[in-house]
């Protein structure tokens, strides 16, 4: 057991592990639909402009400068990105790549590490980005509609004018791209561009949106948030999914906070009384993981459910976890005064990063599940924030912001 506390939202997964809010800039990807007014992007511009590349910082223990960073965990190098802290970005599927986005989420860049460049491959503001699973493409729900575009910046093309403010989701087979506005969920055929709603129809005062693609490519889930004209759409409040085969869809929780297992098979959501779990597939009655929890994620192994409890209503920021082999639950945290942000799950390993604000200074720190082990990855001064660490796929980097402040409940 290590003395630190956590605000948790696991990053890869569309849920935030905490109702508190951090006074983060949103993600970047699908997320549930907000009922506040949204920003009307402007058309693109082919037109490709000179970017800043990335700095090159080498191994820093004491940073002062606001900015978008990414460190390499093996090596401790550090790269600023950005020197805007309301820079945000996110990784090619293979990490290879990392995909820098303007303050308010305008523009994108893609930098290459490896080689120190960087090139403008979209110019205008978006709502949601996605990669293609092969990492070939980039897609963006604008004003205008869904927008692809390869990774070097060419072939910039409007593929359907359809609206995507509530989410949207490249498909693992990489021949669709799922959709939301806010009366309907729709999937857009990659090589042709048509589309066709899959969502039932609701009224106007429905709000529904798209959250996550399950692993095999032929079923996604979306969530309802409102419901008041349940009676015509046939939708409550909650998360259902879609299956593209038999054109059915299906109830799996009476709220949108869903987390996924990396095999797609099963699935966890929260109530008042403690997080559950069912399979995917209907074929198990959902049962009671963890008590008192909020939402979580599985690790890549499937060995253990990280999980936090809502620390606006709980004063706990405390990390928890089940073991899978025999549903012991164990805090991994033992500082929940201590407020904190975790990238979650390292892909290939039993890790978990996170960010902690302490006493005298800003550390972020990796922790072993599995041996309890924990590792100082940086540390700054009190005053300096590191918000939003995320791991690349492959679990070589992390990147987060620097600078700003921490927000409250």
């Amino acid at each position: 057991m290590r003395p630190f506390g956590i605000l948790i939202a696991l990053a890869g997964i569309a849920v935030a592990l905490s109702g508190c809010d951090t006074g983060d800039e949103p993600p970047i990807g699908s997320e549930t639909p907000s009922t506040s007014s949204l920003p009307s992007p402007a058309s693109p511009s082919e037109s490709l402009q000179p970017v800043a590349t990335p700095e090159f910082l080498g191994t820093v223990r004491d940073m002062t400068e606001s900015g978008l960073y990414v460190l390499e965990l093996a090596t401790g190098s550090l790269w600023r990105i950005d020197h805007s802290y309301g820079a945000s970005g996110a990784w090619s599927p293979d990490g290879s790549f990392f995909v820098r986005f303007g303050q308010g989420q305008q523009d994108a860049d893609v930098v290459d590490l490896a080689t120190g460049s960087a090139r403008r491959v979209f110019s205008g503001d978006f709502w949601h980005f996605s990669w293609a699973p092969d990492g070939s493409h980039l897609a963006f729900s604008t004003g205008d509609g869904l927008i692809t575009v390869r990774g070097d910046g060419t072939d910039l093309r409007l593929l359907a004018p359809v609206d995507g403010r509530a989410g949207m989701g490249w498909s693992p087979r990489g021949d669709l791209i799922a959709s939301a506005g806010r009366y309907a969920v729709r999937i857009t055929e990659v090589s042709t561009g048509e589309t066709r709603v899959v969502s039932p129809e609701v009224g106007a005062d429905d709000l529904l949106g798209f959250t996550l693609w399950l692993p095999d490519g032929n079923r996604l889930l979306f969530c309802s948030s409102q419901a008041t004209d349940a009676k015509l759409s046939g939708l409550s409040p909650g998360a259902y999914i879609y299956d593209l085969a038999s054109q059915s869809t299906r109830k799996l929780a009476d709220n949108c906070g869903v987390s996924l297992s990396s095999d797609g098979r099963s699935y966890t959501y929260s109530d008042s009384t403690g997080i559950f779990t069912a399979n995917i597939d209907d074929s198990q009655t959902p049962h009671l993981l963890a008590p008192g929890g909020a939402s979580g994620a599985w690790s890549p192994d499937g060995t253990w459910f990280a999980f936090g409890k809502d620390a606006c209503l709980t004063g706990d920021n405390d990390i928890y976890a089940v073991r899978a082999n025999d549903g012991e639950m164990v805090s991994l945290t033992e500082s929940p005064n201590v407020l904190k942000e975790s990238a979650g799950w390292s892909p290939v390993a039993n890790l978990i990063a996170y960010s902690a604000l302490l006493e005298d200074s800003q550390s972020l720190l990796l922790l072993d599940a599995d041996t309890m082990e924990l590792r100082t990855l940086l540390t700054s001064a009190r005053d300096f924030h590191i918000h939003g660490p995320r791991w690349s796929p492959d679990g070589r980097y992390i990147s987060f912001s620097g600078g700003g402040g921490h927000g409250a409940c």
